[in-house]
């Protein structure tokens, strides 16, 4: 494991030894930002205890927006029909209430939760425009992971088994210090390792 130039003053919750060091995660699987398959590469954190070893539950994930952003224009750029939980997703990365986004698609507040929680499918028109929608919203908190309308409007989206899992491989790499990258760093997509 890379060792971080930073150092914080706490100590080890396991041995009392310290203080912590900061240590680059080689390859994340994030299971909490509301969507299956993201993998982030050399671009998190973990404090660790030099004396045991011990590493702390918490992450420290540089421009969490940015992520989420990257993650959702990922997904809509996937030629996958989206199932409930990537609606969600989307639905939040675009900061969005059920009610906000069906009047934006037109549809029914109590179809989006049926969308949402796979009771009905979406239907392929709204599923394109809500493609749309996602790009429209969130190109400039990701700006290293382009979008093209036109690609969406000719995609034909294909259906996956329920049981196969994408994987999207991120990496956050430096930028200069703007309003829409306060932490300093823009996610990327990356090659699976």
């Amino acid at each position: 494991m890379e060792t971080n130039k930073g150092i914080n003053m706490k100590h080890c919750e396991s041995c009392g030894g310290g203080p912590l060091a900061l240590n680059v995660i080689p390859v994340y699987r994030d299971r909490k930002i509301g969507i299956e398959g993201v993998v982030l590469k050399d671009a998190v954190w973990a404090e660790t205890c030099p004396k045991c070893g011990h590493q702390d539950d918490e992450v420290i994930i540089p421009n969490l927006p940015g992520l989420v952003a990257a993650v959702a224009i990922a997904r809509v750029k996937l030629p996958v029909k989206l199932k409930g939980r990537d609606i969600r997703f989307l639905r939040w990365a675009m900061e969005l209430t059920g009610r906000n986004l069906a009047k934006k698609l037109e549809v029914a507040a109590e179809t989006i939760s049926r969308w949402e929680n796979d009771h009905d499918p979406i239907n392929p028109a709204s599923e394109k425009l809500l493609r749309l929608l996602v790009g429209v919203h969130l190109a400039e908190r990701a700006p290293m992971v382009p979008f093209i309308a036109k690609d969406i409007d000719t995609m034909r989206i294909t259906f996956r088994p329920t049981t196969e899992t994408l994987e999207m491989w991120f990496v956050a790499v430096p930028a200069e210090q703007t309003a829409t990258e306060p932490q300093g760093r823009v996610w990327v997509r990356a090659a699976a390792a």
